[in-house]
């Protein structure tokens, strides 16, 4: 309540005080993430200064406008409406009714991305692709989340880049749903849907390297692991915009469920310890091999066609541009290797960073490398990191 006092006038020399009391301007309206979020949530927006819209990003538990602000629902693809609406769209201000809007504001159907492809080049050591966009097409203009270097002759994925939200990670909707994977951007020739299949894995891995293998079945087999993961993004929007086979890469299942799953946590626990945005690169690196019947080390495609390569490693930079502070994760994606199989790109500082992993071949054999020991070998992009992240218990 803000207090102001009047004089009135009741004759030409008198005058009496009257106390008004006047209700403040309301200074800002949120809702709950977690509580009041529609199911078909839209993806939420904010214009900026120069008139771009960017993605909305809550900086705690809460959505939360200004009096001065207004938020943008916004739901993408064919014949997507607002509930209650035509329309696909709708501003919201900070009003009395605000709270009820937002909770009634969902989709006529579920929002799950889209991927566009540009002409930017990329490359990682001697391998090279194109800049993918992961995001929302929004009427005319694209709003990016996430991107992917991908390379389209082979079918595979080289890195990711992402962000992690620190400030509200924790507050982030726990999505039971699951959207299909889609294959925009792939060859078509990959298969990449059929591929995947445990079956299809089976009968694949038999003639290459040989009847007797033992290496892929029912229970052992390559699961669609993602590059930059659904649950690093606080909104199920978000989170569904990850769903597309270029942004996965072939992982044994019991690694993807293991140790490279403990890594994607982790790096979440130290984005809401850093209680900012984290930059977030992952990638594959080198070729995975298996012996064949025959003794004879054989390198494996998940497709027939010789495409979408397994890789050997996959490995997770995590940078907090803030304090130049970073840590690499790397894990082999070989359920079969023996420790001593394990080739160390950089020296192990897992112990120094607070960090521990159960290391067996099952889970995945995983170590930790300061920012600078790692880019010596491989590094999509210089960052300024000459500090290493530790994990505060």
């Amino acid at each position: 309540m803000a207090f102001k006092l009047f004089a009135i006038c009741v004759t030409a020399s008198v005058c009496v005080c009257l106390l008004s009391i006047v209700v403040a301007e309301r200074d800002s309206c949120s809702i709950p993430i977690t509580k009041q979020i529609p199911k078909n949530e839209p993806v939420y927006l904010i214009e900026q200064t120069n008139g771009h819209l960017k993605l909305y990003e809550p900086t705690g538990s809460n959505i939360e406008i200004s009096s001065n602000e207004k938020l943008i629902l916004f739901c993408p693809g064919r014949r997507n409406t607002l509930i209650h609406s035509n329309e696909n769209s709708n501003e919201l201000s900070c009003t009395n009714n605000f709270r009820s809007k937002l909770h009634q504001s969902n989709c006529t159907r579920q929002v799950t991305g889209d991927l566009e492809t540009t002409t930017k080049s990329c490359q990682l050591n001697n391998r090279r692709g194109l800049i993918y966009r992961a995001g929302f097409a929004v009427q005319q203009k694209f709003v990016e989340l996430f991107e992917i270097c991908y390379d389209s002759q082979s079918a595979s994925v080289i890195y990711s880049h992402h962000q992690i939200n620190g400030k509200a990670i924790n507050h982030n909707i726990k999505e039971s749903d699951r959207v299909g994977f889609k294959t925009d951007g792939l060859p078509k020739r990959a298969k990449a849907e059929v591929n995947y299949r445990k079956q299809s894995q089976i009968n694949h891995f038999k003639s290459v390297l040989g009847r007797s293998q033992q290496y892929f079945t029912n229970s052992s087999f390559l699961s669609r692991g993602h590059l930059t993961p659904d649950a690093d993004f606080v909104f199920s929007s978000a989170q569904f915009a990850t769903y597309f086979y270029a942004n996965v890469a072939p992982t044994f299942q019991s690694i993807n469920g293991g140790n490279w799953n403990r890594v994607e946590h982790i790096a979440r626990q130290l984005a809401g310890q850093e209680q900012t945005n984290l930059d977030i690169y992952t990638g594959t690196h080198g070729q995975l091999a298996l012996p064949s019947s025959g003794g004879d080390l054989v390198p494996l495609y998940l497709s027939e066609t010789d495409q979408i390569e397994v890789p050997e490693y996959l490995w997770k930079i995590v940078h907090n541009p803030r304090t130049n502070a970073a840590i690499v994760f790397i894990t082999m994606n070989n359920p079969f290797a023996r420790r001593s199989d394990v080739r160390e790109l950089c020296p192990d500082v897992c112990q120094q960073s607070g960090i521990t992993f159960t290391q067996n071949a099952r889970r995945g054999f995983t170590y930790c490398c300061t920012y600078e020991n790692f880019a010596r070998q491989l590094s999509p992009h210089p960052l300024r990191a000459n500090r290493l992240l530790v994990l505060h218990k």
